[in-house]
């Protein structure tokens, strides 16, 4: 399978954290997540250790638009010596949506540390953000004095945006430095709750072989599918893109058409950079429900002395509003003849 993924907007808060990430080690979301109040698994060859508290309402799903959540972010310095920690904050979910900066509420307030700026943006799916020194910038550290700590006041909230079908807000700290031996982890529940699932992608025709032949002379019918399993409805519409990627082993691909049929009639899709724009799916598409999209393939000049050449059909889908990082992807190879 030639499958390829596309940006069709990965945003970040400034090109400072993207230059600071190019030389971190840094530890995914799901990694050693740590229990409130405790500090997550240490490797003591480093010599920060970052510990959170205890939410203020633990039990409390978090509400969008609603009340917000505070505990505490201390890192604490083992050296024997000053370190700088430049603190970076992970924002993650559990559910198909990808969450915007603009999806959550969040501040820093010093308690035992110096005045203290913010910032975030997306990276991919979620969220990056960071704390500095008032008056710096993204990148800037806080020294943490020999065998001393420094400690801040999280807020966050879930904004009116926060997309319905993501079933929890995740924050993850550790440093945008190699120097912090822990990958300290808040998880929050979201309101209402469900079971969170799955959006699924698929092209769908008659072949079982998974295959399907298309010609100048012979057009090819294909369903693409999506179904909603991930427990609420979409609350932002939902666009995809059709690509045709070249053969593997040739890399060769072939000119083609595609038509979708809208209202009974096929209508053919204008290739922008080699990619097609199908009609966007409204808001709402509830859980448990299946959107497909009639496609029909169609050969042009055939290109090439082969008698057939195999291309592969790549659909990517991401949300309109918000954060539209491509979340969603279906590929199907079609062989096109001579």
């Amino acid at each position: 399978m030639l499958a390829r993924t596309f940006s069709r907007r990965a945003r970040l808060a400034s090109a400072t954290i993207i230059a600071a990430l190019a030389g971190a080690a840094l530890l995914p979301a799901t990694a050693n997540a740590a229990t409130p109040g405790q500090a997550a698994t240490a490797t003591p060859a480093k010599p920060l250790t970052i510990t959170l508290g205890t939410p203020s309402h633990s039990d409390r799903p978090l509400v969008r638009g609603g009340a917000t959540e505070t505990f505490t972010v201390t890192v604490s310095n083992s050296a024997k010596h000053a370190v700088t920690y430049v603190p970076a904050v992970w924002g993650s979910f559990a559910g198909p949506s990808p969450i915007a900066a603009s999806d959550i509420k969040f501040a820093v307030q010093p308690i035992h540390a110096p005045s203290t700026g913010f910032s975030a943006g997306e990276q991919d799916q979620g969220v990056l953000a960071s704390f500095f020194p008032a008056g710096g910038r993204v990148g800037k550290g806080f020294s943490v004095p020999a065998a001393g700590s420094f400690s801040w006041k999280v807020t966050v909230g879930l904004a009116k945006s926060y997309p319905a079908n993501d079933a929890t807000l995740a924050l993850g700290f550790n440093s945008l430095d190699n120097d912090v031996s822990n990958f300290a982890r808040q998880v929050f529940r979201t309101s209402p709750t469900f079971k969170s699932g799955q959006f699924t992608e698929k092209f769908v025709s008659k072949y079982t072989n998974g295959g399907g032949t298309v010609s100048a002379t012979k057009p090819l019918d294909v369903a693409l599918t999506m179904h909603n399993g991930s427990g609420a409805a979409f609350s932002s519409g939902l666009q995809t893109w059709i690509t045709i990627l070249a053969d593997s082993k040739s890399g060769q691909t072939q000119p083609l058409a595609v038509d979708v049929l809208e209202n009974g009639h096929w209508v053919t899709l204008k290739s922008q950079g080699g990619q097609w724009t199908l009609p966007r799916i409204a808001p709402g598409l509830a859980n448990g429900a299946t959107y497909t999209y009639q496609l029909r393939l169609r050969g042009l000049k055939y290109q090439g002395t082969a008698k057939w050449t195999n291309v592969d059909l790549n659909a990517q889908t991401a949300l309109t509003s918000g954060n539209t990082y491509v979340f969603g992807a279906a590929d199907k190879v079609v062989t096109v003849l001579r």
